[in-house]
């Protein structure tokens, strides 16, 4: 099973709904704009979600798409197969007219999938919810300290010396002689 691009999107799409969850609604212009991808794109894939249950809509002033509380039980690999195309379905090639190399080049890919099937299987929503909440956490903390930092250095002295001459530098850009 491939992960679709529109798999993609849509797990982007409910973590946003999720990041978003305090609010009444978001709209899919608002998520658009969040995304970077067209309204039209999250309306097909919206609608794939509303069929599944993981998302409701209410319509008018404040109206948008919000989480549906079966969406936390919701698998990945149930979630990639709402958006699987007929193209990415496997074809069993004739193993008699392959050759070694062939043969065993699709074995691995066979085993890789497997692999994956089983990762996405095991995998909820709730644990990629879990997942983001904990590395916006972590993005925001390191802002925050990023920001201390930028602080300390504006508020430092430090003393330059050039040519005999000590320059004293209180803040960036500002110099006392």
């Amino acid at each position: 099973m491939n992960i679709s691009n529109k798999a993609m999107v849509a797990v982007d799409a409910l973590v946003a709904l999720h990041q978003n969850r305090q609010r009444q609604a978001t709209s899919l212009v608002t998520l658009s704009s969040l995304l970077n991808v067209s309204v039209s794109y999250l309306e097909f894939i919206f609608k794939e979600l509303r069929t599944a249950g993981l998302v409701s809509a209410s319509r008018g002033p404040g109206g948008g798409y919000q989480l549906t509380a079966q969406a936390n039980d919701f698998c990945l690999q149930s979630l990639c197969a709402l958006f699987q195309n007929l193209d990415d379905l496997e074809v069993e090639e004739d193993k008699d007219a392959m050759s070694a190399e062939l043969f065993v080049t699709n074995s691995l890919l066979q085993r890789v999938q497997v692999v994956r099937r089983e990762f996405l299987a095991r995998r909820t929503l709730e644990t990629v919810f879990e997942e983001s909440d904990r590395l916006r956490e972590e993005f925001e903390l390191k802002k925050v300290h990023e920001r201390a930092m930028l602080r300390a250095k504006a508020h430092a002295s430090i003393e330059v010396r050039r040519s005999g001459q000590t320059v004293k530098v209180h803040r960036p850009f500002e110099l006392a002689i």
